[in-house]
């Protein structure tokens, strides 16, 4: 007889306890902006700061779950039955399949084969696409990057960065002339690797970073504090000159290290955030001198590189309750002045001298969730939840902001509550923003962005007017990025593609379906990012654990007309 699923007395599951499970999950999996939407509509702000969640208790938690399944399903008048060979599953209904060939009715049962392993196809050399339209008909190559690891039967132009065992959350090449070979790239697995692609790409072949850090272990803190275990590392920025590597986790950590091509990485200090909540964003100053922070539950912080030490919050809101105040994204306009979005539905404009605000930027009904600054630093555009892109005009933005002292207060705040352009660029809630670099012979400026609707767009940012939309992503777009020289914009997508875009035409030039080697399931394409060596050019894709590196001189890329 099958033992009933009685919970003992005493035992209290509450939907708020399952709801910080969810979050910490989420975080842990590297979905801070989801894990950031539960937690404001289930309003847990109080718990995240108080209660300490071990990292992975959801997994463990649903783990001895199913082999309590598995017992209550396997005895049989106080006999436990070990021959049983189904798989027991979270979600399906478990039949028994004992090693006799029969199911637990008797029935005789055939067990079906194992399946034929997949194996990626040759990299099309088809004419390219003469416009977004016909783009439509270009299947993405599926490329297995979970075992490929032996040079491929055919010419292919990527090379596997191998050596992180949960998603890559992060990416960011060395921004110094003299380190341009350096990739460094964060992880679920709680480790930050240092790259170095210097060396020729053997075509299919695959490189171990040169550095790891953050090891998964303890750390030693500032000020003979307790040490800090190894997390999810979720963001990542270097300074100007190459030398300094800032990360932040979600365990509130915020980790510098020194790194010199010839000497190694190390830790130079790690410390607390002042709330001690997941840091969602890290960015230096373009001097180095400071280093702007935002966690999931307060205001944007600025830390002192020197001296290592906090120099202050910046008010997030000045017109709801401090405690419901959050920030989720930053940047800076120059080396004193910088933006964040706000969670009363505004984008605020600091100075480093005081916590206020000195200029608002409010139209959004929604919360904000990215913004970007333009090359040219005059033009600042924000997206909402609800897929709204409004585009601002902050060309005066930089002299107002010298003017703005310690001494000014709320009144003295000034709010700008008209865009430029306003347009719904996608349905759902999450939209990415990357601006196109400067061209000469540009007059217009233009905006990429990706929404959860899995779509990517090219847009005039002054007019709102949508140049042409990208054509192959089925799920959300994680990521937009134009290259530096504005040719090409690569987009990245939930559904495992990765699609390369002529710029003026729209046409795809270049496309890869990243999958499970295994069973054939998509691999969530995270993170991108381009380089430019000289006269070669090079894009790099977070897919999984993986790094895919393409040599775009390789590929031999054709401009649509």
């Amino acid at each position: 007889m099958r033992h009933g699923l009685r919970p003992p007395s005493g035992v209290d599951v509450s939907a708020r306890e399952i709801n910080l499970l969810i979050y910490n999950h989420l975080m842990d999996s590297g979905f801070t902006h989801t894990a950031w939407v539960l937690g404001m509509e289930a309003r847990l702000d109080t718990d995240v700061r108080r209660v300490a969640v071990k990292p992975g208790l959801l997994i463990e938690l649903l783990v001895k779950a199913l082999l309590y399944l598995e017992v209550d399903a396997h005895m049989d008048n106080n006999n436990f039955r070990q021959d049983c060979q189904a798989p027991f599953s979270l979600i399906k209904k478990h039949v028994c399949l004992f090693s006799n060939g029969r199911n637990a009715g008797g029935h005789d049962i055939s067990v079906p084969p194992e399946p034929a392993s997949r194996t990626p196809h040759p990299i099309a050399q088809g004419p390219a696409s003469n416009s977004a339209d016909t783009a439509a008909l270009v299947k993405p190559v599926e490329l297995g990057v979970i075992v490929q690891r032996e040079p491929a039967p055919y010419n292919e132009p990527y090379t596997l960065l191998e050596g992180h065992s949960k998603n890559v959350l992060g990416l960011a090449w060395n921004p110094a002339q003299s380190r341009q070979n350096w990739l460094a790239s964060t992880s679920a697995d709680g480790t930050v690797r240092v790259w170095n692609s210097g060396p020729a790409l053997s075509d299919g072949q695959s490189i171990s970073a040169a550095h790891t850090l953050t090891p998964t272990g303890q750390i030693p803190a500032l000020d003979g504090a307790e040490p800090l275990p190894g997390p999810s590392v979720l963001t990542l920025s270097w300074n100007r000159l190459g030398t300094i590597l800032a990360t932040g986790s979600n365990d509130g950590a915020l980790r510098l290290y020194s790194f010199d091509p010839s000497k190694g990485a190390h830790l130079r200090f790690a410390v607390k955030s002042i709330r001690q909540s997941s840091i969602l964003s890290v960015r230096f100053s373009p001097s180095g001198r400071h280093l702007l922070v935002v966690s999931n539950s307060g205001d944007p912080n600025l830390l002192d590189v020197g001296t290592k030490t906090w120099m202050r919050p910046f008010r997030t809101s000045v017109s709801i309750d401090r405690d419901d105040a959050c920030c989720w994204e930053i940047d800076w306009l120059n080396d004193d002045t910088f933006l964040a979005a706000s969670s009363d539905h505004g984008v605020n404009a600091y100075t480093l001298c005081n916590s206020l605000p000195f200029h608002m930027f409010h139209s959004h009904k929604d919360y904000i969730n990215a913004l970007a600054i333009s090359p040219d630093k005059a033009y600042m555009a924000s997206s909402d939840e609800n897929g709204l892109v409004c585009v601002w005009d902050i060309h005066d933005l930089g002299i107002a902001a010298q003017s703005w002292t310690p001494e000014h207060t709320v009144d003295q705040i000034k709010t700008t509550n008209t865009a430029v352009a306003a347009f719904k660029a996608h349905q759902g809630q999450y939209v990415s923003l990357n601006w196109m670099p400067l061209q000469a012979d540009k007059s217009q400026s233009i905006l990429a962005t990706g929404g959860e609707d899995g779509s990517a767009r090219v847009w005039n940012a002054l007019t709102g007017e949508c140049i042409h939309k990208v054509v192959g992503h089925s799920a959300r777009v994680n990521a937009v990025m134009f290259s530096q020289d504005g040719v090409f914009l690569a987009s990245g997508s939930a559904d495992g593609t990765l699609i390369v875009t002529a710029t003026k035409s729209g046409g795809v030039v270049f496309n890869r379906r990243f999958t499970n080697e295994s069973d054939g399931a998509p691999k969530d394409v995270l993170v991108l990012d381009w380089q430019r060596k000289g006269g070669e050019l090079f894009l790099v894709a977070g897919t999984g654990e993986k790094l895919v590196l393409f040599d775009l001189q390789k590929l031999n890329l054709t401009l649509p007309s």
